[in-house]
């Protein structure tokens, strides 16, 4: 028997936790999508705390949420590291243009860190394309 998908209302195997075409949770793990959000809410912090505490360690959405948190925030925190140091090398006006570029990469960085903590909230486990294969590999 199939199980129809409440979000999008494909059809999914029986047993199958997610739907197949939106990724959607298909049964339970209703408490568990605001500890998911949490992952991401301070950022490489908040989902240390989670990797380390004992029974939300073991939930497969909490442990995929807070990797993939770890990775995003210490990628934004580098890409900003790296660009203070150029901004600070550089002659007045290209350090203006660059600090330009941190505050809209910054901008975009922010959009998808609450799209992503709507994503956990929601509890669809949405992969980043760039930083997927580090967050299966991360703490393996």
């Amino acid at each position: 028997m199939a199980i129809t998908c409440p979000k999008c209302f494909s059809s999914n195997a029986e047993n199958a936790s997610f739907c197949s075409a939106c990724q959607a949770p298909l049964k339970g793990g209703g408490a568990i999508k605001p500890l998911a959000a949490f992952a991401y809410l301070l950022g490489f912090v908040s989902a240390a705390i989670l990797l380390n505490l004992e029974p939300y360690n073991q939930d497969p959405a909490v442990k995929f949420h807070a990797r993939q948190s770890i990775v995003f925030s210490v990628g934004w925190l580098a890409l900003n590291i790296i660009l203070l140091v150029f901004i600070g090398f550089a002659p007045a006006f290209l350090g203006n243009i660059l600090d330009y570029v941190r505050g809209i990469a910054n901008l975009a960085l922010a959009v998808v860190w609450v799209y992503l903590m709507y994503q956990a909230l929601t509890g669809v486990q949405y992969r980043l394309p760039l930083i997927a294969d580090w967050t299966d590999s991360f703490g393996t």
